[in-house]
């Protein structure tokens, strides 16, 4: 039954005729911009700025971030990275899952003006993560494994416009390293390869490639690299755990360490770098942060910045202007290499309902739906155990992917799993080291010491929801119960304001939240019953039989201040049909 509705919501998704979406000339004033994340930035000069994220969006400054306008992508699949060889020429990659076929679908999008007008270039291309150049026109772009081309990797001579595949010895790449200039003896490494199982793969000729002797810590599905790059003469790994490699042939790693401890670095996800010169720059999780050095990461400082959703990327243009951006539509900037930021634009401060769920048939999509489009409230999803194991080394499509495609079209503004957790199988019942992430999780009286636990302490903290949806201990088996007893855990250290879950070494900053309400998606206690179907007033949508009202289960409370700021606004929400 829950696959069922869950399948029902993915077509209503998909083909957005469900919910009264039309598709529209895009755009529009940047006061109604953000309902989704922005997944990555970069300045093109001193006042020019471009950013893209969730359903096609591209945002255009040409002030410094003064203001924005949203470019037409022709396309509504999530744009993940940008390349720009000058301040004209510039490309866009991203793509989408399709939920029914679970088909992996590239998007590429190409410009010669700045930004200011995008084609889409047809392709067979799978969905790609990220892009950047050897030369002018000369690029490199990775993602998911293609079935048809047997690889993950894929290279352009011509801009762009055509694309040929790249072999490579695994399967889906989570990131690529590259050597922008090429020697003619082809002796130096010219592309590092991480992919998803966290194992690196290095070449000269991007036909032999070599295992790269990385600590088993490091090359560690539990700790997964999230980022490779080669910047101001190094090479640069980073991921999970806080863990910072630097190299410069890209052979012998030598080991950084961030302001705080061991269990600071727990908490820590490295997700973006940026370098110029000596200056170097790395964000992501906590969101509230970013870490600088002025000796090319002999030494580190944390920098306060004025956001609490995860950075997934940060670009300098020089020693002093750069833009990073994340999730709920985080823009922000810095003109004094990283001391100050402000805020170019953000969605609601916070989280009106929070959905964490054990493994992804447990999101509550049918709730979700009534906090975006009748509360019109912010929510996310966070999914711990959100693959198995041989999604990544099988070569298939991941669960996960998919799930963030639709919650990205329902109006979700943050998407979440926990990469580093042990993964679920196929058949969604939880294997044994599932479990093992569960055991000790802590008690009221004793001081939270698993990772796991901690972590949940922080989403609630950083996210600030009014209210947490998560499993039914009764009815959603061994793991969600587990999970809930998790999270009811965590709410209460959250709200306690004697609790610190940084040292004060790691420069981090936190505040208690306490949570107005908790859910258990599927109970029948306290009368909060959830059906698979549900009547959606405010749009005109009914989805299976109507139900009774869930008005006022998600309140516009004044809670410490922000009574509207977890109000959604809208980019892609349609004329209602009558």
């Amino acid at each position: 039954m829950q696959s069922s509705f869950v399948l029902v919501l993915w077509l209503v998704l998909q083909h957005g005729i469900c919910f009264g979406w039309e598709q529209s000339n895009p755009t529009i004033g940047s006061q109604a911009i953000v309902d989704g994340s922005l997944n990555a930035c970069r300045s093109l000069s001193l006042d020019r700025t471009i950013a893209v994220g969730d359903r096609g969006l591209i945002l255009l400054s040409s002030n410094g971030g003064k203001s924005w306008s949203v470019q037409g992508s022709r396309s509504e699949d999530t744009l993940l990275a940008i390349h720009f060889d000058d301040d004209q020429v510039g490309c866009i990659v991203g793509g989408r899952i399709e939920p029914l076929t679970m088909r992996s679908r590239g998007t590429v999008l190409l410009t010669s003006d700045g930004g200011t007008s995008w084609r889409s270039v047809p392709s067979a291309l799978p969905r790609l993560a990220g892009i950047r150049a050897f030369s002018p026109k000369h690029w490199i772009a990775w993602g998911d494994w293609s079935v048809s081309l047997q690889t993950s990797l894929f290279e352009t001579v011509d801009g762009g416009n055509h694309w040929l595949p790249v072999p490579i010895p695994c399967g889906h790449l989570m990131s690529v390293g590259i050597l922008p200039r090429v020697s003619g003896t082809a002796k130096e490494i010219q592309l590092i390869l991480v992919d998803r199982l966290g194992r690196c793969f290095s070449t000269s000729d991007r036909v032999h490639y070599q295992p790269i002797q990385l600590p088993e810590s490091l090359a560690s599905p539990s700790k997964p690299l999230v980022f490779c790059d080669y910047q101001s003469d190094h090479w640069w790994l980073g991921g999970e755990g806080g863990i910072l490699y630097r190299s410069v042939d890209g052979l012998a790693w030598e080991r950084l360490y961030l302001p705080g401890n061991p269990r600071d670095h727990e908490l820590f996800r490295l997700q973006s770098l940026a370098a110029i010169g000596n200056q170097v720059w790395i964000a992501g999780t906590p969101g509230n942060v970013l870490w600088s050095s002025s000796d090319r990461g002999r030494t580190w400082e944390t920098r306060n910045i004025p956001s609490k959703s995860p950075i997934r990327s940060v670009h300098a243009f020089n020693e002093q202007l750069l833009i990073a951006c994340g999730g709920s539509g985080t823009l922000l900037g810095t003109r004094n290499a990283g001391i100050a930021w402000s805020v170019h634009h953000r969605a609601a401060e916070r989280l009106g309902a929070l959905n964490i769920a054990s493994i992804s048939e447990m999101i509550g999509w049918d709730i979700l739906a009534h906090v975006h489009h009748e509360a019109r409230r912010t929510s996310g999803i966070l999914v711990l155990h959100d693959q198995s194991i041989e999604q990544r080394s099988s070569y298939r499509p991941e669960q996960s992917q998919k799930d963030r495609y639709a919650a990205q079209n329902l109006g979700v503004a943050e998407f979440l799993t926990y990469d580093g957790f042990p993964m679920s199988g196929n058949d969604g019942v939880p294997r044994s080291s599932d479990m093992n992430s569960y055991r000790a999780v802590g008690s009221i009286h004793a001081v939270p010491e698993s990772v796991l636990l901690r972590r949940l302490i922080l989403e609630i903290r950083m996210q600030r929801p009014d209210v947490v949806i998560t499993d039914c201990p009764t009815s959603s088996g061994e793991l969600g119960t587990k999970l809930s007893e998790a999270v009811q855990l965590a709410i209460t250290w959250g709200a306690r304001k004697d609790y610190r879950l940084f040292s004060t070494e790691s420069g981090v900053g936190e505040e208690a939240w306490s949570v107005q309400r908790t859910l258990f998606r599927g109970t029948k206690s306290g009368g909060l019953q959830f059906h698979r179907s549900m009547l959606l007033k405010n749009t005109g949508t009914i989805l299976g039989d109507v139900m009774a009202s869930l008005e006022g289960i998600v309140q516009q409370e004044n809670h410490g201040g922000y009574d509207r700021a977890s109000k959604v606004s809208y980019r892609t929400l349609g004329t209602k049909h009558s």
